[in-house]
């Protein structure tokens, strides 16, 4: 009954491709560049998981260059407190706890892959539940008296079911729960029901603490800032928003971003969708004149038409210079000759250099 939590998740994972969805190794083929932080081939050389480990003693089992489970997973830890998360390490950090018998900690690493794909917009949420559900399927297949993957991994599952649901109060009774080897205070199940806990509320002073504390772990992962967005109060809020706007700003959780960002400027929730982060203007801009091609700055025209706000201004100003180059101010005077109010006054702005 070996290797039960990866196949969940490669199945899980392939599903990206087939909607339509990329990875940063897809994107690195279709431009010729390697991404050296795609991918599992160089986590895989670098936490090797352990050719035979007993499923009573992870401690002692073998892994990488002689060392222990529990020294494989430090590393990996340091690794995401140094770095950040990375592609892959969750199913290197997954193999190391099946192998040494943490059937629960594997399953809760391999969600830890499946939720990073989701919440970069790489695999539907209906991938998600697949991965996890492939699991929770196994116990009807080997009853009630199975393994201790079935006994440990299954219940895992459907704690990560019911906080992917969030129903916050039996998520975290479940996660609690679980018998995890080497659950460190900055570990996942940690974030996990700390988030559990902030979102039944109400939201302490102390949780806000501990929550900004184990952010260096965490600063690739967009459902860390959106979850720290929902949980903070004004410009914090924002700028926690604006951190997963800017990690995945086509994932699931970027549309309430934006309009808590757009709230923190003062603005309307339905002016949501038209707030761009200070990094996406900027790439639009670049684009365009790299480019020459003006068209597009035709997706800063809605974040132009909004009431006066610090993301607006900025934007009106960094296309003041572009405005004064033949190509792009005859594009900005066609499209001020349709516009109205606030975007005519702001397109007629940034033509006057």
């Amino acid at each position: 009954m070996k290797g039960i939590f990866w196949p969940a998740v490669l199945i899980a994972a392939m599903a990206g491709f087939s909607c339509g969805g990329t990875t940063a190794a897809a994107d690195a083929a279709a431009s010729g560049k390697e991404d050296s932080s795609s991918g599992t081939d160089g986590i895989k050389a670098a936490f090797s998981v352990p050719a035979q480990a007993g499923p009573v003693s992870g401690v002692e089992a073998a892994g990488p260059d002689g060392e222990t489970v529990f020294e494989s997973l430090e590393r990996i830890a340091g690794t995401e407190r140094m770095n950040g998360y990375v592609q892959g390490l969750a199913l290197a950090e997954s193999r190391l706890r099946e192998e040494a018998g943490d059937y629960a900690g594997a399953a809760v690493a391999a969600y830890k892959e499946l939720a990073w794909l989701y919440a970069c917009g790489i695999i539907p949420r209906s991938s998600l539940e697949e991965g996890l559900n492939n699991v929770t399927a196994l116990e009807d297949e080997t009853g009630e008296n199975g393994s201790g993957m079935i006994r440990d991994g299954v219940p895992a599952a459907r704690a990560l079911l019911r906080f992917l649901a969030e129903d916050w109060t039996e998520a975290e009774r479940l996660l609690a729960a679980l018998p995890v080897f080497k659950d460190e205070d900055d570990g996942f199940i940690r974030w996990l029901l700390l988030v559990c806990a902030m979102e039944r509320g109400p939201v302490s002073q102390e949780m806000r603490s501990s929550y900004g504390s184990i952010g260096g772990r965490y600063g690739y992962f967009p459902e860390y800032w959106y979850r720290g967005a929902r949980a903070m109060r004004g410009t914090l809020a924002a700028e926690y928003a604006e951190r997963c706007v800017s990690l995945a700003p086509q994932g699931p959780f970027a549309p309430e971003c934006r309009v808590i960002m757009a709230r923190a400027l003062g603005l309307a929730a339905e002016d949501g969708p038209s707030v761009l982060t200070r990094a996406e203007i900027e790439r639009v801009i670049s684009r365009a004149a790299a480019e020459q091609k003006p068209e597009y700055l035709s997706v800063l025209m809605p974040l132009l038409s909004l009431p006066d706000n610090t993301g607006t201004l900025y934007a009106a100003g960094a296309l003041r210079a572009l405005g004064q180059t033949p190509e792009f101010h005859l594009y900005f005077s066609t499209e001020a000759a349709k516009a109205k109010g606030r975007l005519a006054e702001r397109l007629a702005y940034i033509m006057r250099g």
